[in-house]
C-alpha cells in the first residue's frame, strides 16, 4: 500500500502463525484496508494489534514517533494472542517469543528512521 511498509514474521514452531508488521503514515487507514483479514477495529489509537483467531495477526505502527515502549506494548498483545491461539500457558515460552518478536519488530520499525536521520 502507498505510504506504508510491511514485513511478515512467521513462527514455524507454532504452525506458521504469522504477524504482519506495518509502519504507516495513517495507522487507522492501514488497518481499515486489512479489516477483511483481521477484522474491524474501531477507536482512537496511536498503534494497534489485532488478530483473526486463525493464526494471523497484524500490528500497525505510525511512521514517526514509535518508541521502544510502543513496540514492546504491541508485541506483548501479539504474543499473548498467539499463545492463547496455540493453547500454550508456559510463561517461559511466552517470554522467549516476546523477546524474539520485539527484536524483529524494533529492528524493522527503526531501520528507516535511522537512515532518515543520517541524511
Amino acid at each position: 500500500m502507498k505510504n506504508e511498509r510491511s514485513i511478515t514474521i512467521v513462527f514455524p514452531v507454532l504452525n506458521n502463525y504469522n504477524i504482519e508488521i506495518v509502519v504507516a503514515k495513517d495507522v487507522a487507514k492501514a488497518h481499515n484496508e486489512r479489516d477483511d483479514v483481521y477484522g474491524p477495529y474501531s477507536g482512537h489509537f496511536a498503534a494497534l494489534h489485532s488478530h483473526n483467531g486463525l493464526g494471523n495477526a497484524c500490528i500497525v505502527f505510525p511512521k514517526s514517533g514509535t518508541s521502544l515502549v510502543d513496540v514492546v506494548h504491541e508485541c506483548f498483545h501479539g504474543v499473548r494472542a498467539m499463545m492463547e491461539w496455540a493453547g500454550i500457558e508456559d510463561e517461559e515460552a511466552a517470554a522467549y517469543h516476546l523477546g524474539y518478536l520485539t527484536k524483529q519488530v524494533y529492528d524493522f520499525v527503526c531501520a528507516r528512521s535511522k537512515r532518515s536521520r543520517r541524511r
